[in-house]
């Protein structure tokens, strides 16, 4: 028995681990390490083809900085950097599910703007199973997000019937007119996704195994 909750205890432990687990950099890494062909995978979504570009004066890459959200099934990627005054920065990336689909997709920042004819927007282009540069023709489901010119935080989100990988174009925006102010501080997309083991669910089926080999081992005696 004393064998059997040692057992339990490791495979609630190790399934919880697997569930929330990354390899993704540390929280708060430089966009920059993304670049170049590198990848990672969240949980169950893999990351890659990142690309990011930018007007003078705004952040470069290296002042960009991501966290990894691990958020069971609903994994994503969180971007900050000082986005204020006249800036605009142009992110893409593609995201993959490692098992069952992508469900949806949520986009949201932190930001605001003042002030007749200011404005702080994030403007999002995103490709459903297919490249973003050529989608629709001949793969590919194009779709669009925008979060408003308003005091935030405010969100979008779209629902589709599922997609084994998407690839995002991400055109984060702020204008400062005249004695106006429009700043960003944040924006996050999360992924939400179908057919994706809980850990309890793995650490009951793990569980059940062990109990089935502890039987056969006792019918044997």
């Amino acid at each position: 028995m004393n064998r059997f909750l040692t057992l339990l205890a490791f495979l609630v432990l190790a399934s919880s681990a697997f569930a929330s687990s990354t390899t993704c950099p540390l929280p708060n890494s430089p966009y920059s390490g993304y670049l170049g062909g590198f990848s990672c995978v969240s949980g169950n979504l893999m990351f890659n083809d990142f690309f990011y570009s930018a007007t003078p004066g705004s952040p470069s890459a290296s002042n960009v900085m991501v966290t990894p959200l691990t958020d069971t099934g609903n994994e994503g990627l969180l971007f900050h950097a000082n986005w204020t005054g006249n800036m605009d920065s142009l992110l893409t990336f593609r995201v993959t599910a490692l098992a069952g689909t992508i469900t949806d997709l949520h986009l949201s920042f932190n930001g605001g703007s003042l002030g007749a004819g200011s404005f702080a927007t994030t403007n999002e282009t995103v490709c459903l199973d297919g490249d973003i540069n050529t989608c629709g023709n001949p793969i590919g489901i194009p779709q669009q997000l925008m979060v408003p010119n308003v005091n935030s935080p405010v969100n979008d989100a779209i629902f589709f019937a599922g997609a084994h990988s998407i690839q995002v174009r991400k055109d984060i925006s702020v204008f400062a007119a005249g004695d106006g102010m429009a700043n960003i501080s944040f924006v996050t997309n999360t992924f939400s996704q179908s057919d994706v083991p809980e850990p309890l669910s793995l650490a009951l089926f793990g569980s059940g195994l062990v109990g089935l080999g502890l039987m056969r081992k006792r019918s044997k005696r």
